[in-house]
């Protein structure tokens, strides 16, 4: 697949390079204690974001502000507090486990 879509002149073959070139720049970079804190709550944030929190979220900003550039950043940033929150709460409380991930 690799070698047809260079054949091809495409650039399909960056989906293949890309995550490699990534993993290696990111090899390089020293992160923040904030961005190494969000990778250590990334399963919560997965799990709990979309089946209820993003669209809930996206209502209260969407009737909230008039921007949609602040209308973003209010749903990315409640989203995923939220999210870590209820990650937090099913980890501590022994009748939520059935929901722990």
């Amino acid at each position: 697949m690799l070698v047809g879509s260079i054949a091809r002149g495409t650039t399909s073959y960056a989906q293949f390079i890309l995550p490699a070139v990534l993993y290696w720049a990111l090899r390089k970079v020293t992160l923040s204690n904030e961005l190494t804190f969000i990778g250590r709550k990334s399963g919560a944030i997965y799990v709990w974001h979309d089946p209820l929190l993003l669209p809930a979220c996206s209502i209260l900003a969407a009737r909230w502000l008039p921007n949609e550039a602040m209308q973003i950043a209010l749903i990315l940033g409640l989203a995923m507090g939220v999210s870590i929150v209820a990650g937090e709460l099913v980890g501590r409380c022994r009748c939520l486990s059935y929901y722990r991930f």
